[in-house]
């Protein structure tokens, strides 16, 4: 059990550091294209990509602190 909570961690940080990586370049790449290209939408709209990045890290870490919950217990 203490290789699946192990597990789940890294898995959460993985998908955190590829947020914050997404989020980057999609931002950026707003701002060149409201800049060069006159496109309407601001560059916040990038934070949107956002959303299901937190619902998989957030799932993670709740499966990982059941795994560890279940593990102290010993079942």
């Amino acid at each position: 059990m203490k290789k699946a909570v192990v597990i789940l961690v890294l898995t959460a940080l993985v998908f955190s550091h590829a947020a914050c990586a997404v989020v980057a370049y999609h931002y950026s790449a707003m701002l060149c294209d409201v800049a060069h290209n006159g496109t309407s939408a601001p560059a916040s709209v990038a934070f949107l990509l956002l959303i299901p990045f937190l619902l998989v890290v957030f799932s993670l870490l709740i499966a990982a602190h059941v795994c560890y919950k279940k593990s102290r217990k010993g079942g």
